[in-house]
């Protein structure tokens, strides 16, 4: 990117900053609690998010272009609620390696907004593979092993 689009980018970064958050402060003034969640709901539940480590670390959002649930764009209380709605209509899926990171993540306010996913979160599912073949391999034992770690930590989070 040359240096005259990189500082159109941000001149149009700040001006969206600006007016984003005029329209959300107004909205969320105008609008009673249930009328914004179903807007909410429109902007930020996702079917099928995938946790999968180390394809993903969850916490670190460097490249989201999710600016509904920044601060900084619409304000502390509509990025609040924002990020409430996401977590408690959105479906999250965790698989094998990403076990070990479900405690951090669940307890971690990715968004900086004051919300933790394990205070939200209503769909969750944690995949294990119980496949023949994953069974039959050399590091079956291993697997059955950490299928084992995952199930009691999570009995420990209750």
């Amino acid at each position: 990117m040359n240096m005259r689009a990189a500082a159109v980018g941000k001149t149009l970064v700040a001006f969206a900053k600006q007016e984003c958050r005029k329209f959300a402060v107004a909205f969320h003034a105008a609008m009673p609690r249930e009328i914004r969640d179903m807007v909410y709901t429109l902007l930020v539940v996702t079917r099928g998010i995938i946790i999968e480590v180390p394809k993903i670390t969850p916490w670190k959002l460097s490249d989201t272009k999710e600016h509904w649930l920044f601060a900084e764009f619409l304000g502390s209380d509509f990025a609040r609620e924002c990020t409430e709605i996401h977590y408690e209509n959105s479906q999250y899926s965790f698989y094998r390696l990403a076990y070990e990171v479900i405690p951090q993540y669940l307890t971690t306010d990715i968004w900086g907004n004051g919300v933790i996913p394990a205070d939200h979160l209503r769909i969750v599912s944690v995949n294990f593979d119980l496949s023949s073949s994953t069974l039959a391999s050399s590091n079956s034992r291993e697997h059955f092993l950490e299928d084992t770690r995952c199930i009691t930590a999570l009995l420990g989070m209750r």
